[in-house]
């Protein structure tokens, strides 16, 4: 019952069979979300507040520094508005003057790839070759398995194996080796 049930609970996360120690590794690391569970458990949340109101606080008087914003009154309803002014006085108002969603999403979109060519693809690529390392090994494994129980079935074996992995080398190379065969070979003539 408890391989059964195993069985199934892995081909439904995907898995043709059983899957292997760094498979499972990587499972448990990729759904381990240690940033929310910071967030969520750990007062990372409000610490992330903190943070973020304190910057907020020092880019708004650097905003107000730089940006100039006049007064202008409606002619037609006389109600007082805020409008930015044509002329900026610094470079720094200039740049917030005319910088556009583009340009905001761009940016936003070049520090994402770089965190994932950085952070992301190094640690996949880590965890593809602890993949593969295991599955050559698992290989392996299998192969010394089918080699131990022919060296205990059969002793000879081996040594029938290793004479014909000679044999055909020599051919190979062009060597003439008879045949082995278990009948002595016919007679001339026929």
């Amino acid at each position: 019952m408890g391989p059964a049930a195993a069985a199934m609970i892995y081909q439904s996360m995907g898995y043709q069979g059983q899957p292997t120690e760094i498979d499972i590794i990587s499972d448990l690391v990729k759904n381990q979300a240690p940033v929310a569970r910071f967030l969520v458990s750990e007062q990372g949340f409000p610490a992330l507040a903190t943070f973020l109101g304190v910057f907020l606080d020092y880019k708004l008087v650097q905003f107000f520094k730089n940006y100039r914003i006049g007064v202008v009154q409606d002619e037609s309803s006389g109600q007082m508005y805020l409008q930015p002014m044509p002329e900026q006085p610094t470079e720094q108002g200039k740049e917030l003057h005319t910088m556009t969603i583009a340009e905001v999403q761009s940016s936003i979109a070049s520090i994402s790839d770089m965190l994932r060519s950085n952070l992301i693809a190094r640690a996949d690529e880590v965890v593809s070759k602890h993949k593969q390392a295991a599955n050559a090994l698992a290989q392996g494994s299998m192969v010394e398995g089918m080699m131990a129980e022919a060296v205990s079935s059969n002793k000879g074996a081996i040594a029938g194996a290793a004479s014909g992995a000679l044999n055909l080398g020599l051919r190979a190379l062009g060597v003439p080796v008879p045949a082995a065969s278990a009948s002595p070979p016919p007679p001339p003539g026929r």
